[in-house]
């Protein structure tokens, strides 16, 4: 598999993933005064249901009505950035994850109150940014790898992944254990003829600095669109093949437009899906 290997590089180099770590252990231990719910306490809930994962792809926009129809029959999964957009449709949650590292991440909670969030488990890795987890003020429940649960002494772990939509899926297929998971927003593309890269809604005020270099991550190395027509004919793309079940099947493959990240994504969600067969 032909893994992007920058993001590590990077990531190793603007932020301390240690101290992170290290700044996260009262809240994911527990203190007297506040005890941590544990992820032993989840494992197996969601046998004999259907969990839906809800990711923030431009696609999400078109399903708010789906989800608010059949939120009753469903366990939701939601990662952090759509936790205000769903709830502001009326759409409960029962978990919302966040894995971003930095800081400035934590504007996705902004202004939240307790009666905000309600009975919303909001779910974090170790090396989440401090912030994020201080900026939650409802329960919480830190998904330990196998590396952090072996050096803490804790008998569940989680496997983890490179985007937060891997964490939301491994939580409801491997902790949960749905029996099945149905992925909502999880377009791994630019679906819509905007061609924006996330649901409207879902973009908080993140910094400048950091608008821009996800612009240009979003921007690199395209190639030719090699479709017939539609929005994107003539313009620069990624090629990614795409399956279509049912319906009118195009002759030859069908071209997407996508970003290098999404195309390692994708990877890493092929091989989990087939790992835990849901």
């Amino acid at each position: 598999m032909k893994f992007d290997t920058r993001s590590a590089i990077i990531l190793n180099r603007q932020v301390n993933t240690t101290g992170n770590v290290m700044l996260n252990m009262p809240a994911a231990l527990g203190l007297p005064e506040l005890p941590a719910l544990r992820m032993e306490d989840y494992a197996g809930k969601g046998k004999g249901k259907t969990a839906i994962c809800v990711s923030a792809g431009p696609s999400l926009k078109h399903a708010i009505p789906h989800l608010k129809r059949l939120q009753e029959d469903a366990i939701i999964v939601s990662v952090g950035r759509t936790f205000k957009l769903l709830k502001s449709h009326g759409i409960r949650q029962d978990y919302t994850l966040e894995c971003e590292m930095f800081d400035w991440d934590s504007v996705i909670f902004k202004d939240l109150t307790k009666e905000d969030v309600g009975d919303t488990v909001f779910l974090y890795p170790p090396v989440v940014a401090p912030a994020t987890v201080q900026a939650w003020p409802g329960k919480k429940v830190c998904t330990f790898d196998l590396n952090a649960a072996e050096l803490v002494g804790n008998r569940q772990a989680m496997t983890g992944g490179n985007s937060v939509s891997h964490h939301i899926y491994n939580w409801a297929a491997e902790i949960l254990k749905c029996d099945r998971v149905i992925l909502v927003g999880q377009d791994l593309a630019y679906t819509e003829p905007t061609g924006e890269t996330h649901a409207p809604g879902t973009t908080p005020d993140f910094p400048e600095a950091q608008k821009a270099e996800d612009a240009n991550m979003q921007n690199e190395d395209w190639d030719e669109c090699q479709t017939q027509d539609g929005p994107f004919n003539g313009e620069k793309c990624h090629r990614m093949d795409v399956a279509i079940e049912g319906g009118i099947v195009p002759a030859g493959p069908v071209h997407v437009r996508t970003s290098p990240a999404y195309k390692c994504f994708r990877d890493l969600l092929d091989i989990l899906i087939k790992r835990h067969k849901t």
